[in-house]
Parts: C-alpha cells; sequence; structure tokens
C-alpha cells in the first residue's frame, strides 16, 4: 500500500529546481504551464525544452511520492510545434485516459490533462494530475522557429 499522506507534507512536496538559470525568469516567459488538480500540488511553469519530472534531484520539477518513478517523464516542445510526453515509469504516466507506455512517447495538445499519479491507480484525492496549456510566449517562440 502507498504511505497514507499528510496535506500539510504534501504541499511541501513539489520542488522547482532552480540551477538551472532559466528557471529563474520571469513568470511570463515560460512556453508552457501544467495547472494542477490537486491542490497539494503547484503549478508547474515550463521553460526548458524538455522538462524531466520525478522523485529524484536531479530531475527539474521534483514530486516527493514513493509512488512516482525515479525519472517519471519528460515534457518537450519541438521546433514543429508538437508537444511530446515520454513516459518513463514503472506505474504509468497517462494523457487523459489513455496511458503513454514505459519508453514511448505521445503528443499533448492544449487541454489536455497530463497524469503522473492517474485516479485509476489510486484514490481521486491522491491522484497527481494537470491541465496542460501554452503560453503566448510558447506560441511565439514556435512560430518564430518554423519561420528560420
Amino acid at each position: 500500500f502507498p504511505p497514507k499522506h499528510n496535506k500539510r507534507i504534501d504541499q511541501m512536496a513539489i520542488e522547482i529546481k532552480s540551477q538551472d538559470s532559466s528557471t529563474n525568469l520571469p513568470e511570463d516567459l515560460h512556453w508552457g504551464k501544467l495547472t494542477s488538480f490537486n491542490p497539494c500540488y503547484d503549478n508547474i511553469s515550463l521553460f526548458k525544452d524538455c522538462t524531466l519530472i520525478g522523485r529524484n534531484n536531479t530531475n527539474d520539477i521534483i514530486i516527493a511520492d514513493i509512488r512516482l518513478s525515479g525519472t517519471h517523464c519528460s515534457i518537450s516542445k519541438n521546433c514543429d510545434g508538437r508537444f511530446i510526453v515520454e513516459d518513463y515509469s514503472s506505474n504509468g504516466t497517462f494523457i487523459d485516459n489513455t496511458l503513454v507506455g514505459k519508453g514511448k512517447t505521445k503528443e499533448i495538445s492544449p487541454g489536455d490533462k497530463l497524469y503522473i499519479l492517474h485516479p485509476k491507480k489510486v484514490k481521486s484525492a491522491e491522484a497527481i494530475g494537470y491541465i496542460f496549456s501554452v503560453s503566448v510566449h510558447g506560441i511565439n517562440q514556435l512560430k518564430r522557429a518554423r519561420e528560420s
């Protein structure tokens, strides 16, 4: 059984690493955002072209939950305007209700739900999920990349 969760501890469980200088950019310079469904977890702004999410402190986004893999998944933007999730996990990464699958990738679109811990696998109050969106800055970046 997964450990019982304490809401106060869970609120501190997500940490966005600041070792990369891009995470110190103003909030309006992010290319995408993951808006959390679960009030125990913060929203995530995406600054890097490829953002690693998982339990280990080597990831860009650290979520301290034993049910997550060390490196659980990544979310990236391609110069061709596609947004990709790659699943590295044992327990699965889901886009909406579709399993990406360990070692596989799947395109994600604005408005899609990205689940790091799907309600199919845990009680809905323990699920870790986000709505994916793209910022104006991100759209402009992609337009410039396509034009070059």
